[in-house]
């Protein structure tokens, strides 16, 4: 499609589609835009810190919780799906399936 249209009349026209079914493809730039499409996750980590000082008084731990975004899924797992399965995201608030 954006060799006949251009990237961004290909973009309008995909975006038109509300529910999408993705299915394996073979290269790793469509298969990183279709993970986009499926998605992300925000994650929230804990993280532990330890501080040893020279004297028992001086020990320390420090927690903080870090939040970050993780891909719902790889691109390479797009890439190896197997004949006749795909992704599907439906239009709406609803979660991505496979």
């Amino acid at each position: 499609l954006e060799a006949i249209y251009g990237a961004a009349e290909c973009a309008s026209m995909l975006d038109l589609f509300n529910s999408k079914f993705i299915f394996r493809v073979s290269d790793q730039v469509t298969a990183y835009k279709s993970a986009l499409t499926l998605g992300e996750q925000e994650i929230i980590e804990t993280q532990e810190n330890l501080s040893y000082g020279s004297n028992t008084m001086r020990d320390g731990v420090n927690m903080n919780n870090v939040e970050r975004k993780k891909i719902l899924v790889m691109p390479s797992e797009i890439m190896n799906l197997p004949d006749l399965t795909c992704y599907v995201k439906l239009a709406g608030n609803f979660p991505s399936q496979n």
